[in-house]
């Protein structure tokens, strides 16, 4: 089935992209659709949602990727769905619509072992664009990161062995951010996301400002 062909089908002429030919596509709707012949829906804007401090809306952080990873390879893996063509629809809200996207060019980098560029061109043909991430900050945005750059990110990740989604640990790493009033984010024991031995410094969800944090709550941390 081309492109042509699955957008005439789900009846969204611009707003389906082919992730895998005949198995796999991204659809943006404003209505949720049933299934019907040989297409399985999805959609996960309601289970994977951004907590932003301000105008930020992502992207999702590294739990919802490998968490949602491994729902799409079950699916696509499944003898129940082997004759079916899956498609992830999303809402037509730009926040949720390119976190979906995001989430769904990752997995293309990490399932299909797809090269950057190759992940993210499905999606540029959409119209209209996805929106550009942005900081906390209050007031205007003076630096725009794109899923392009997040996909980059994530396939350096994966080139240095940072990242493993059917291994990573979820269950841990959402207790930390249960626990913490702010939010931690580091990659292996010795980097963090911050770039050095510490601990990435995020907006606190209680008081106004940043949190920070001393060597004595670091160190437990970094020791597992």
């Amino acid at each position: 089935m081309s492109n042509k062909l699955a957008e005439d089908s789900l009846g969204s002429k611009g707003k389906v992209c082919e992730l895998a030919k005949d198995r796999l596509y991204f659809l943006t709707t404003t209505t949720p659709p049933l299934n019907h012949g040989n297409y399985h829906f999805f959609c996960v804007d309601n289970i994977y949602e951004y907590r932003g401090f301000y105008a930020d809306f992502g992207p999702l952080h590294i739990a919802n990727t490998a968490e949602y990873c491994r729902l799409l390879k079950g699916l696509l893996e499944s003898p129940r769905f082997n004759d079916k063509i899956i498609v992830h629809y999303t809402s037509t809200e730009p926040d949720k619509r390119t976190n979906a996207a995001c989430l769904m060019a990752a997995f293309s980098i990490l399932y299909f072992k797809k090269s950057v560029e190759d992940a993210y061109r499905p999606f540029s043909r959409l119209s209209p664009p996805l929106a550009s991430f942005r900081d906390a900050a209050y007031g205007s945005c003076s630096f725009k990161l794109s899923v392009l750059d997040v996909l980059r990110g994530l396939s350096q990740a994966l080139l240095h062995n940072w990242i493993d989604y059917e291994k990573f640990d979820c269950e841990h790493y959402r207790h930390h951010e249960r626990i913490f009033p702010f939010i931690v984010d580091f990659i292996t024991s010795s980097i963090s996301a911050g770039g050095k031995r510490r601990l990435k410094l995020a907006y606190s969800r209680k008081v106004f400002g940043f949190c920070r944090t001393t060597r004595p709550k670091t160190v437990p941390l970094l020791s597992h």
